[in-house]
């Protein structure tokens, strides 16, 4: 008796190790290692490879990249993908030295910081899945294979290591109370240049700056207020990151399609665009064209940078003088 009392006593022990070894092993304790359980806590998050460092930081509940805006929606996007991101597997040993070599190839390492805490630190690469992404744990050197149950898209460009990418794309958001005058300059159709001066509430003055600069006494007062509105929201679609010294500077000796002047109670802001010519293309009629039909550069004087515009954005505040005058 006293022994089947031992053995049953015995496969108890041994159930409970077997589960309590389960719930502890090295395997399931660095499950969480790369989950943010609690994502409002989160300061800043770095992003780093050998080209970029990008930092994502949190500010009186807003959030930048680098010394620009960001996107938000952008930013709540990777944070719940750090809340939900899973271990798969494991990758063994064996296997460890060939798959370091995708990492010594392309790499994003990612630190996560509560305030200059770190809570979280590791450097994903790329997987033959599009679904999975390859994690080297800076805690243990282990690497594993992380994916989202559900998740359908591809994992690692979540980490994107480009400023574009998560900055805000407003180029201008200016109120339409703010604006003191609008000059534009179409430097291929001169005579369709414009100004529009504010003269105080719902009180405006239109020139027509071609030749001899006349003062145009009759015109749609609500279409200028309609236009005025157009500066809240202009954006862009590409911040331009590579060769950029070497773009700015060939656009500055290039004619210019468009200057577009604001100036407003307190300050004043250009934007400057180019065509962008192109080569051996066709348009949906076949015939050749030279210039970009969609897309054009775009500078201002607020910084260096160079922007990569859609015609259709710009489209509302792109209008030949004429515009104002008509019914």
């Amino acid at each position: 008796m006293k022994n089947f009392q031992s053995i049953i006593l015995l496969i108890i022990v041994s159930i409970y190790n077997l589960i309590s070894g389960c719930n502890s092993n090295t395997f399931v304790k660095s499950e969480k290692e790369f989950v943010v359980k609690d994502t409002s806590k989160v300061t800043m998050i770095v992003l780093k490879n050998t080209n970029s460092n990008i930092i994502l930081k949190k500010n009186n509940n807003n959030w930048g990249v680098n010394i620009y805006n960001a996107n938000i929606d952008y930013i709540n996007y990777l944070l719940k993908i750090l809340n939900r991101i899973q271990i798969h597997s494991k990758i063994s040993s064996e296997n460890n030295n060939s798959i370091k070599k995708v990492f010594d190839s392309t790499y994003v390492e990612i630190v996560v910081y509560k305030n200059r805490k770190i809570i979280n630190n590791y450097i994903v690469a790329p997987h033959p899945v599009n679904e999975f992404c390859y994690a080297l744990s800076k805690k243990t050197e282990e690497i594993y294979t992380l994916y989202i149950p559900g998740y359908q898209y591809s994992l690692y460009p979540v980490f994107n290591t480009s400023v574009s990418h998560w900055r805000d794309k407003t180029l201008m958001g200016i109120s339409p109370d703010e604006i003191e005058s609008v000059t534009l300059l179409n430097s291929f159709k001169n005579e369709y240049s414009f100004k529009i001066t504010s003269k105080g509430k719902r009180n405006y003055e239109l020139e027509h700056l071609f030749q001899d600069y006349t003062k145009i006494e009759e015109f749609r007062s609500e279409k200028i207020e309609r236009y005025l509105s157009y500066f809240q929201n202009i954006e862009f679609t590409t911040q331009i990151e590579k060769n950029v010294p070497f773009i700015y500077d060939s656009l500055q000796n290039e004619k210019s399609e468009y200057i577009i002047l604001i100036k407003t109670k307190s300050d004043s802001m250009q934007l400057t665009t180019y065509p962008i010519y192109t080569k051996d293309q066709v348009n949906i009629l076949g015939d050749s064209i030279d210039i970009d039909p969609d897309n054009l550069y775009a500078t201002t004087n607020s910084d260096s940078n160079v922007y990569l515009l859609k015609y259709t954005d710009i489209d509302p505040i792109i209008k030949k003088y004429e515009y104002f005058i008509t019914p």
